[in-house]
Order: C-alpha cells, then sequence, then structure tokens
C-alpha cells in the first residue's frame, strides 16, 4: 500500500491480489467495497486499486516502488 498527501488531499494506491479463478465481476465488487471502506475512514481520499491474480508470479514482484529494473526499462525503449 502506498500512501501520500498533497495538500489537503489523500492518496492511496494498492493492489488486491485475488485468485485466478475469480472473475471480473468479483474481483471488482471486492475492490470497490475495499475502497469504500477507506472512504468511509478516510473521506476525500482518492483511493487506486490494481486487481492481479494471487497464482502469477508477477504479482508478487511489485513489492518496491519500481517494478522493472532499470536493465528491463531499457529494453522497452
Amino acid at each position: 500500500m502506498r500512501t501520500r498527501t498533497a495538500g489537503t488531499r489523500r492518496f492511496v494506491s494498492f493492489h488486491v491480489l485475488v485468485p485466478g479463478s475469480w472473475t471480473v465481476q468479483q474481483g471488482h465488487d471486492l475492490c470497490e467495497a475495499i475502497e469504500l471502506a477507506i472512504l468511509r475512514v478516510l473521506p476525500s481520499t482518492h483511493v487506486t486499486t490494481h486487481l492481479e491474480p494471487v497464482e502469477d508470479p508477477v504479482s508478487w514482484e511489485d513489492l518496491e516502488l519500481e517494478r522493472l529494473s532499470n536493465q528491463q526499462m531499457q529494453d522497452i525503449k
């Protein structure tokens, strides 16, 4: 989970890992429920969620601020 403030605005961003067998609707409903729970505690917060399958190893690689290494970024360019 990442949080920051800019002036009077708050921002919360995080990934939600769910079973890959879930439907898009199931994942969306969970994200909506989590976002609503955060907004109840922190009104006027901009909440961003990113849904990922828990079984995908790539889902676990985003623990640091930079997902891609410098070499991977160069390969993209």
